[in-house]
């Protein structure tokens, strides 16, 4: 049930440190390929490649189960607010909605839906940790009132 939610986090927690808030379409330290690592042992490749002149990225996701996500991040100027969507194998859809972003931390809520239809709605905080690592926080409930609190890592791939 809760195997979706690391990718969730990563999403956000690469996303919302690359942005600056004078900047906030910095996406070139995304570009490239990373590691995603979540504490209830899931984890994924992604390959992020920017678009729309820059503006915004997609990631590809890949995980060892053969699962595969799509995620579009981008800036959403009226709200001064970044945003990550991921749409996956199984039914899995995100949300995270950044309203707190700085060169190197950002924080703001998430929605997470996993395969089996479990929801997770909380707080999500994303750290740049340094050139190639950003860390990252989801604290949050089920609908059944479980409560989630994980951590996750993204490591960029050397070449």
């Amino acid at each position: 049930m809760l195997t979706r939610v690391p990718l969730l986090i990563l999403a956000l927690l690469s996303s919302a440190s690359l942005l600056r808030a004078e900047r906030p379409h910095d996406w070139a330290y995304l570009e490239g390929s990373w590691q995603f690592e979540a504490s209830n042992g899931y984890t994924a490749d992604i390959e992020y490649n920017t678009v729309a002149g820059g503006i915004a990225a997609i990631g590809k996701w890949k995980d060892k189960g053969g699962g595969q996500t799509i995620e579009t991040l981008g800036w959403h100027p009226d709200e001064k607010a970044m945003v990550s969507i991921g749409f996956g194998s199984g039914a899995k859809f995100w949300q995270y909605h950044y309203t707190h972003v700085t060169e190197d931390k950002c924080s703001g809520t998430a929605i997470f839906i996993d395969p089996n239809g479990t929801v997770i709605q909380g707080n999500v905080s994303l750290t740049r940790v340094g050139p190639d690592s950003v860390s990252g926080q989801l604290v949050g409930k089920t609908k059944d009132g479980e409560q989630v609190n994980m951590s996750v890592k993204f490591t960029r791939k050397t070449p």
